[in-house]
């Protein structure tokens, strides 16, 4: 699903939910947040 949104132009933007500023600092960057997250936090 993440190639498909490359392919229509989308920038990806990543942040660790474990680092509070580099989640913070993505969101500030972006317009739209889909929040994904690893089999491993399941």
């Amino acid at each position: 699903m993440l190639l498909l949104f490359k392919k229509e132009a989308a920038i990806l933007v990543e942040g660790l939910f474990s680092d509070h500023k580099s989640l913070a600092e993505a969101v500030k960057k972006v317009d739209v947040v889909i929040c994904t997250m690893s089999r491993v936090h399941f």
